[in-house]
């Protein structure tokens, strides 16, 4: 375990390791001092006691609130008592992909934070496993980190990062030309560090011709639109792609959060590009600037034109069943006007046997469909959303239960029928 001392004051203890004796509990610095602010770093051995508390020891010399540093033999201090403290870094880490096209390239982005102050990171190693249906292309990442590729599982090996240093690579693979449109592939990432093991899941959809300025909304690594549980983590990712015929020098991205979200557990997942982030609580609003992002165009180089801003953030306590929770995002490129992305749609589902029950009554007939699309239902009020792909509504009905689909061309799309707030969603195959 690595340990980390920090001086609080301008006489605490320490100022070298090569003189000092460990009993295992304790770390004896009697005859030494720390400066001001200075941190040491101990070596790999354990010092916590029974109580899994990190305990120290020095000269009986007063501290700023007249307390004596506790003497080696009978009142050493604690760690929680004094101000010194453990550090094994927490990562902070992320993933995230970008929607499957068939025959296409994804970009599958990877973000590793080492929070700590003062301990660095030694010897990690991220490996990340893409989905099935996809083949590795290359990778890219700020930290010169070169990958070994066995079959599906992409390992960066050695990584050391100083303290407060972010570290972020992005992965390109290419989808097999014969997946199926609306499917679910997931990739995972496993970072490793000094015996702990942290895990990653990001699960994107197949979908083809789309807008890539776009938005999704997941839950523990599931896609999150329609029926989710309540007093659960939102994570939003932001897609977005200069499509212009030029670099774009600034981008801007505005999300208004949903009143049903609770602004305050707002927290940074991880980017593309360096970004600055303002949040205002009382308007609701976030902004992500990347200044001098200097993105190329999709002409120029497709993979280079693409950025991603990832959040989470928690719904409110306890919101009722059927509570929708909605979110787009405007983004600027330079001077241009926004372009809106889709709107993501999160509703807070009823108890498992409550909504199974509901639910069980709705039903849509042929499917596949070629003309006409009948909705079966006890309910006589009702409405029915026919949407592509990408969520992008493309006709609604009212309580008309034979609904003509004639003039929408071959493909896959989502029917969602809801009456108040019982909603089932359908995949449809028109023929």
């Amino acid at each position: 375990m690595w340990i980390t001392l920090l001086g609080k004051n301008c006489y605490d203890i320490i100022d070298s390791v090569s003189t000092n004796t460990f009993d295992g509990t304790r770390a004896d610095f009697s005859s030494d001092f720390l400066s001001c602010n200075q941190a040491i770093v101990l070596p790999d051995v354990n010092y916590l006691n029974a109580n899994g508390i990190f305990q120290v020891c020095g000269p009986p010399l007063p501290d700023t609130i007249n307390r004596i540093l506790g003497s080696c033999t009978t009142n050493p201090f604690e760690s929680r008592e004094y101000g010194f403290f453990t550090v094994n870094p927490i990562l902070i880490y992320s993933l995230s992909a970008g929607f499957y096209r068939p025959s296409m390239l994804t970009p599958i982005n990877f973000w590793v934070s080492n929070p700590a102050t003062y301990t660095p990171v030694i010897n990690a190693e991220i490996s990340i496993t893409i989905p099935n249906g996809v083949s590795y292309s290359s990778s890219s990442n700020n930290f010169s980190g070169t990958p070994s590729v066995s079959g599906n599982v992409i390992t960066f090996s050695n990584i050391n990062m100083n303290p407060n240093q972010i570290y972020s690579g992005t992965i390109w693979v290419l989808s097999d030309n014969n997946l199926t449109i609306g499917s679910v592939l997931c990739a995972n990432m496993q970072l490793s560090y000094n015996s702990n093991t942290y895990t990653e899941t990001s699960c994107d959809f197949v979908v083809n011709s789309y807008d890539p300025n776009m938005k999704e909304v997941a839950i523990d690594g599931q896609p999150a639109e329609g029926f989710v549980p309540a007093n659960k983590t939102m994570t939003y990712t932001l897609h977005f792609q200069n499509t212009g015929n030029a670099p774009a020098f600034n981008v801007l991205i505005k999300d208004t959060l949903d009143t049903d979200l609770d602004i305050s557990s707002f927290s940074y997942l991880g980017s593309s590009h360096p970004v600055y982030i303002r949040v205002d609580s009382t308007s609701r609003e976030c902004r992500f600037y990347f200044y001098d992002i200097n993105l190329p165009d999709s002409a120029t180089n497709p993979q280079g034109s693409q950025g991603y801003v990832k959040f989470s953030v928690n719904q409110k306590p306890n919101l009722a069943p059927g509570t929708e929770i909605k979110n787009n995002c405007s983004i600027y490129f330079d001077t241009n006007p926004p372009i809106v992305t889709n709107t993501v749609t999160s509703i807070i589902q009823y108890p498992t046997s409550v909504a199974q029950s509901l639910a069980h009554t709705i039903q849509i007939t042929p499917n596949p469909a070629k003309d006409k699309l009948f909705v079966q239902t006890s309910f006589d009020v009702f409405d029915v959303q026919i949407l592509d792909v990408t969520g992008k509504l493309l006709l609604t009905s009212s309580s008309t239960k034979e609904i003509n689909i004639q003039q929408l061309p071959k493909g896959l799309y989502f029917v969602k029928v809801s009456h108040n707030d019982i909603q089932k969603t359908f995949k449809l195959v028109k023929e």
